[in-house]
């Protein structure tokens, strides 16, 4: 942000006596500018005015901060660019001199012989005519940063600093303020750094967890954490975030003082080498950025330092930092190594080897396989390629679906949004191959004269209703007026349901022993939400319609510390190691709905069931977060733990439509654009294990929902 300080000109009034100087401005108004390197990480003596730029606020909080004061008050030049000029030209003559001053207050101490105590003397302006030519004016940082010979160092309590232009009649005793360029977000202070911390090794990373200073805590805005291994090299080839702090050492090649030691929390329960501020790695010790391997935000209260190698010993320091790129660093007190731990898919996989992830654009989204739906579809596939149209969607198909089932394998979204697209295009598929083409266009064609007929009937009956209501015996138990509206209207057309209810996925199927993997990681199962959506129609029979319903199911817990082959002991718990199972169950149905009891009868109770295609999307998050593997018993055949199962679910049901029971709440609903809404319970069954494909995990469930639907 570029700063103008106008400046006010002034007249000074003449002293009697005629020797001295006359510092007339004569109606002319000043500006200043300061500007800071574009670089400034370049050597200034290289540098030309040309080199500078107008400074943003967050360019000058992080210039001059207290490792580039530090670095100019021992002897390493690091400079600003500093320039007075005419803003408006004077209209009378002007004569005299111009003195330049950092520091506050110069003008007020009357004393020139205490005035450099506080403030720093610059190279003054001989002639107040040479303003304009006066252009290359380097000053040093030090002396805007910590003015006077009072100052030791760099005083970090500094918070504002003023570059000022003073007239004088008496060459420099007494000085008048003629403008002032003033740096009100000056910070020298180094903030606080977390003294206890604790330490958790896990699998190919580390975490720090620590408590948060609460001493100025405005002042964070990110912690920094360095590794090294035991030899003194950085933990990664590249560092994993650019430094966000500035020290002497990287400034102008001053060493950084010593480090402190961290209080380590959980010093008992690590076992590993004792790391002192002697034994830290030379480059570790001066912080320099080869090293920096992790960042949290300014507030948190744990860093993750991952893409670690396990059994090997990593030195840990702690940095935390202001805005302006000060800060304050602690090492670790012991090497910290991260360890193997067996997640829920590797002990799957070493209970049974088949159980395998997905591939293709059908296998990344539905998994693999050669039997079940897979092989429906191939064998529908091949029936395809019999014909010159058919070879030409297929074609269309693999040159289409290279890259989005690159993007499924990479993204989990991409699975769920492909599944939910293709779930419609497989059940075409499916039948299809079931029943040919022929019987497939037959049976559209009779749906669409249903549809017909359907329409035909309704609009009759809307006809009608006027006379077959006179005739009507008897009378819902909400008042005539409300059910006089009900016949204007054309009846629901969607159903929607939000459920919950208990999930326990049979991963433990016959395949495995007792306890099988899922209960030994992860025990129990866990609530699950789901939602529902379906077209419905109106008929005599009730309602009939064809949607979809997905969930969300997520089970987490510490993996487990690898045993010795063939031991027989129960696992033991890594903590800090959590790993997850994420399950997201979608379910393409048909469904009935015993509307008539309610519309026909006023009684307020629809019996429901429906059923249809259930697929389940699952994936397993080891430690780190990434997606976890198994590799047995070759690395290049690592299976990673996402797939998907395809299978049949079923629901059966009651809803309520409490609109019944308030007449009032039921017509404000009605006026809302509501049909009805209601709570529903129901009892759903799902085989989901890829129609028995022994490589398909089972992820179905015998289970209860309850919830609230509405229609509309």
């Amino acid at each position: 942000m570029r700063f103008w300080l106008g400046l006010t000109s002034l007249a000074i009034v003449v002293a009697a006596t005629p020797s001295v100087a006359r510092a007339e401005l004569g109606g002319g108004k000043l500006r200043i500018e300061i500007k800071i390197p574009s670089d400034p990480d370049e050597n200034a003596a290289s540098m030309d005015e040309a080199d500078y730029i107008t400074p943003t606020e967050e360019d000058r909080l992080r210039y001059f901060n207290l490792a580039r004061c530090t670095c100019d008050n021992r002897g390493s030049d690091q400079l600003y660019h500093a320039r007075v000029s005419w803003e408006t030209r004077p209209t009378s003559s002007v004569s005299g001199q111009l003195y330049l001053w950092t520091g506050t207050g110069c003008a007020a101490i009357t004393d020139p012989q205490l005035r450099p105590q506080s403030c720093s003397e610059l190279t003054s302006i001989n002639d107040v005519n040479d303003v304009d030519l006066v252009v290359k004016r380097f000053e040093h940082i030090e002396d805007l940063l910590s003015p006077g010979t009072n100052s030791d160092g760099c005083d970090p309590n500094v918070t504002a600093v003023s570059f000022g232009v003073f007239s004088s009649t008496d060459g420099g005793n007494m000085l008048t303020e003629e403008g002032l360029y003033t740096i009100d977000t000056i910070d020298m202070r180094a903030p606080a750094v977390p003294t206890t911390v604790t330490a958790s090794p896990e699998e190919g990373q580390i975490t720090l967890s620590f408590a948060r200073p609460t001493s100025n805590v405005e002042d964070y805005r990110y912690f920094q954490a360095l590794c090294a291994v035991a030899d003194g090299s950085p933990a990664h080839e590249t560092r994993t975030h650019a430094p966000q702090y500035d020290t002497t050492e990287r400034v102008c090649m001053v060493p950084v003082g010593q480090l402190e030691a961290a209080t380590l929390e959980n010093d008992e329960e690590i076992i590993g080498d004792v790391v002192t501020a002697a034994s830290l790695p030379a480059g570790l010790a001066q912080l320099e950025e080869a090293f920096i391997c992790g960042q949290a935000a300014d507030s948190a209260t744990e860093i993750t330092l991952g893409g670690l190698s396990n059994g090997v010993a990593y030195v840990v320091v702690l940095v935390a930092m202001d805005r302006a790129g000060n800060y304050t660093a602690r090492f670790v007190p012991k090497t910290i190594t991260p360890q193997p731990v067996t997640d829920f898919w590797e002990d799957l996989n070493e209970e049974n080897p088949e159980i395998e992830g997905g591939l293709c654009l059908v296998e990344s989204t539905y998994g693999a396989g050669g039997g079940g739906v897979n092989g429906a579809l191939r064998a529908w596939r091949d029936e395809l390629r019999q014909t010159a149209i058919g070879s030409w969607l297929v074609d269309r198909y693999y040159a289409w679906g290279a890259p989005l089932a690159a993007a499924a394998q990479e993204s989990v979204v991409a699975r769920v949004v492909l599944g939910l697209v293709m779930l419609p295009l497989v059940a075409i598929a499916l039948v299809w191959h079931a029943i040919g083409l022929p019987a497939m266009l037959a049976l559209a064609l009779a749906l669409a004269v249903w549809r017909r007929r359907r329409r035909l009937l309704v609009a009759a009956a809307v006809t009608l209703a006027p006379g077959l209501a006179a005739a009507q015996s008897m009378t819902p138990y909400w008042d005539d007026e409300l059910a006089a509206e009900s016949v204007e209207t054309a009846g629901p057309k969607w159903h929607f349901g939000l459920r919950l209810g208990p999930y326990l996925p049979d991963v433990d199927d016959s395949r495995f022993g007792d306890p099988g993997p899922y209960e030994r990681m992860f025990g129990d199962g866990s609530w699950m939400p789901a939602i529902d959506l379906h077209r419905v129609f109106g008929t005599r029979a009730g309602q009939v319609g064809a949607g979809v319903s997905f969930g969300y199911f997520s089970k987490t817990a510490d993996a487990f510390i690898p045993q010795p082959p063939g031991s027989m002991d129960p696992p033991v718990r890594a903590p800090g190691n959590e790993n997850s199972l994420k399950i997201v169950p979608m379910e393409l149905t048909a469904i009935w709905r015993g509307t008539m009891f309610h519309d026909t009868w006023g009684i307020p109770l629809v019996p429901y069931a429906r059923g249809g295609l259930g697929y389940y999307l699952w994936w397993v998050r080891r430690p780190d977060g990434d997606l976890a593997k198994a590799c047995p018993p070759i690395p290049r055949n690592c299976d990673r733990a996402i797939g998907g199962s395809l299978g049949l679910v079923g629901a059966a049901g009651l809803s309520i439509r409490a609109e019944g029971i308030d007449p009032d709440a039921a017509r404000s609903m009605r006026d809302s654009g509501l049909d009805h809404a209601g709570f529903y319970a129901e009892i759903e069954v799902a085989w989901v294990d890829g129609f028995g494909n022994a490589k398909k995990l089972s992820l179905g469930d015998t289970t209860w929902f309850a919830g609230i639907d509405f229609e509309f």
